[in-house]
């Protein structure tokens, strides 16, 4: 089965996947599911898909209209993919590809972003301590968006944090939460 582009301008372009146990694809009826959700959130949009993997949802982003990405992750391979997906599609003067773990790019990056993309590996990262770390360190603009998928068991303690769960959907073993500060 190929790895694609949903929708938006490079609707069914084929992506690269990572070869490896340590990174999870996306389903597209997931990807499909959660872009729906936020069509007229990521017109414009500066976004962050942290755990980017081969960057297909960061790419799904620049597809409907993001004005950036920032790909983020740790694995050398995974970083290798990303840029060859980019060059494929010719994108790279919209996004940036960066090899670090989660928590040094946070710390050390001086940017907010309109919409972040979470998406660890399934029951690997305590999320709370994670959404924690993106509100202390102030990288989601105050009318931002995180969207987390996780596995349909995992929970998140939503009181914890500035931001709340607005939106919730299960496609198959995947939970994607839709996430904003509170007013």
């Amino acid at each position: 089965m190929t790895m694609r582009v949903i929708s938006g301008k490079y609707r069914s372009r084929k992506l690269e996947r990572v070869d490896s146990n340590k990174t999870r694809e996306t389903k597209d009826r997931v990807k499909e599911s959660l872009f729906n959700a936020i069509h007229f959130d990521v017109v414009d949009a500066t976004v962050l898909d942290l755990f980017a993997g081969s960057g297909a949802l960061g790419i799904e982003a620049l597809s409907r209209e993001a004005k950036h990405c920032d790909f983020i992750d740790q694995s050398n391979q995974a970083v290798t993919v990303i840029q060859r997906n980019i060059k494929a599609l010719d994108i790279a003067s919209k996004c940036q590809v960066f090899q670090s773990n989660y928590e040094a790019f946070l710390k050390e990056c001086h940017k907010r972003y309109d919409i972040i993309l979470l998406d660890p590996p399934y029951k690997t990262y305590d999320l709370d301590q994670l959404i924690d770390m993106i509100e202390t360190e102030k990288r989601l603009e105050p009318y931002g968006l995180i969207v987390v998928l996780m596995h349909k068991s995992e929970v998140l303690n939503r009181h914890k944090h500035g931001i709340i769960d607005y939106k919730t959907k299960i496609k198959g073993i995947t939970k994607i939460v839709f996430l904003k500060w509170s007013d």
